[in-house]
Order: C-alpha cells, then structure tokens, then sequence
C-alpha cells in the first residue's frame, strides 16, 4: 500500500464511494441508530425524554390492536402471489415475437412510472358509491340478479349499491369489510405489469432457446417446455420477487390506508406502517412509534434470513 500508485488508485476509489457513504450514512444510518435508541425513551416534542426500558416493546407486543393491524398487513400480503402470476404470464405473452410488442411493454410499464397518489386518488374516484366506474360496470350485473336500482341509474346508482371503502358484508357470520378485497385487487393490478414483468421478461429472454428447441424434438408440447425448462431457469428471479415482495408488503400499505381510506372502517386497513405514522405524528408518541419500528424491522430480517435459508436453493436452477 506504500506504493504512490496504489495510495492513489485507493484516493480515487474513495473519492467515488465518498458520496454514496456520506448519503447513506446521513439519510439511513443515522436515523436507524436513532430510531433504535428513541424506542427505549418516552418523548414528545413538549417534554425531555424519559427512559423507559422495554415497556415501549411490552406495550406494543401487549396490545392487541398491534397484533390486528399486524394481521392486517399480511393479508394484503395475498395479493403478491396473484400479482406474481399475473406479471409471469404477461411476461411470458410480451417475450413472443408479435407485431407492436415493444409498444405493449412499454404500455404495461406506464402505471410504474404514473405519481403512487394519482393512481390511488384515481383508484378512490373508481370506488366512489354513487357515480365510480367500479359499480356502474357491476350495475347490469345487479340488474340480473334482481337487485333494485334507481329510476334514472345511469346517472347515479341507487342506495343500495356497495360503497367499496364502507360498507361490510356479514358472510358465515363474520364481517368482512369491502374495503380490503378492494384494495387488494388495486395492489394487485398495480403490481402486474411493473418491476415484476420486467424481472419475468429479462428471466424468460435469458432462457436459451436451444432448449426449447430440443424439447421440441422430444415432442414436448407448450406446458411441458414450461414446468421442465422455463420454470427451472427463472427460479432465482422467482426467489427474488418472492423475498423483496414480502419485504416490501410488510413494510407497506401506509400510502393506500392513508389516501383512501384513513386506516377505517373499523381500522379495518390500518397496517403496521399506517400505525407507526399514526402513533407519531398524530398522537406524538415517539418513542412507541420507534419500538413499533424496530419489532417490524425484526420481523423483517428474521423472515428474510428464513427465506434464504430454505429458498435459497429452491431458488437455483438445477437444485
């Protein structure tokens, strides 16, 4: 290391990664450790912090609302394998060789790089009781099922149709609010044609066709050539999406709770995310909100470390 060209490739070398540090250490480092810190403290803005010890933790993992809004987020977690599919087969569909394809991935693409708000304020208007698209498409539906509409229903829909973001069902005697199969079938579209089909696209490109090819000769037919050659070889993709989906899906669901449906009804689609922000900035409590943060960031990592323990393999083609 003693040597000037050395000393200075190292220089140059520092010189490039010195933004990435400083930004990392600034803006993600330093707010864990904080955060870390802040959750074993009682503190608002109008008070010196107090140090609790655990009961921040106690009082989270004691609450049983904490373990709804947690049971909450894992179940707008059963969207990820649908969305998975549905980016899959359109990956699958867009990788042929077809007249205007680049064009349709193009088009598919689009929702991704649309403003996350405008998408969910326009999500919000299609629900809408009395004039959203959602129930005037399902109104002829009605129609033949007998359901009774207003005189003049193309311009309102009556009273009894379903307000999406509202309204409950009673189904074997549970009470099931709409609010959440809606918002999953939004994350759902939202997520088929995105990041996903991208990764799927690239997996299934790299599929060297002279396996197909043989296949063929074997007389192998579409589904076959699927489950034995494109399956295996786009495994670690399916790993990926299945680790950073699960990551992403309890880290989630802030935006939509919060544009559209304010947690409600009923904390119905309060998650975890929407909890910590309430719990912060609504009710100031800092240190509770912190605890909240580090038990999710937990339960992140441990499932993580478990999805590369027994998936990583799974996750290999030829294993």
């Amino acid at each position: 290391m003693s040597d000037p060209k050395s000393l200075k490739r190292l220089a140059t070398g520092l010189a490039f990664i010195a933004p990435n540090l400083a930004t990392f250490g600034i803006f993600t480092l330093i707010p864990v450790l904080f955060t870390l810190a802040l959750a074993f403290f009682a503190w608002d803005p109008f008070s010196s912090p107090t140090l609790v010890g655990f009961d921040n933790f106690n009082q989270a993992l004691g609450s049983a609302s904490f373990w709804y809004y947690l049971f909450n987020t894992v179940i707008f977690m059963l969207g990820l394998p649908l969305s998975m599919a549905g980016s899959l087969i359109l990956a699958l569909v867009l990788s042929q060789k077809l007249r205007g394809t680049i064009a349709y991935r193009t088009l598919y693409y689009l929702p991704t790089v649309t403003s996350g708000v405008a998408l969910l304020l326009l999500w919000k208007m299609m629900f809408n009781k009395d004039a959203g698209i959602i129930n005037l498409m399902i109104l002829p539906v009605l129609r033949l099922c007998g359901v009774t509409c207003g005189a003049d229903d193309h311009l309102i829909i009556a009273a009894d149709m379903p307000d999406w973001l509202r309204d409950s069902w009673t189904i074997l005697g549970v009470q099931v609010y709409l609010a959440k199969p809606a918002l999953i079938f939004m994350g759902v579209w939202g997520a088929i044609g995105g990041g996903t089909m991208l990764l799927y696209l690239a997996a299934v490109s790299g599929v060297p066709p002279e396996l197909y090819e043989a296949a063929e000769i074997d007389g192998a037919g579409p589904w076959r050539r699927f489950w034995n050659i494109t399956w295996p070889m786009i495994a670690p993709t399916t790993f990926f999406v299945i680790v950073t989906g699960v990551i992403g899906g309890l880290q989630g669901g802030f935006e939509m709770a919060y544009l559209m449906t304010a947690g409600g009804p009923e904390d119905s689609t309060t998650t975890i995310g929407y909890h910590i922000f309430v719990k912060a900035f609504f009710e100031l409590q800092f240190g509770y909100a912190a605890a909240v943060s580090v038990i999710l960031f937990a339960l992140i990592a441990g499932i993580t470390a478990l999805n590369w323990k027994f998936g990583s393999k799974a996750g290999s083609y030829g294993t």
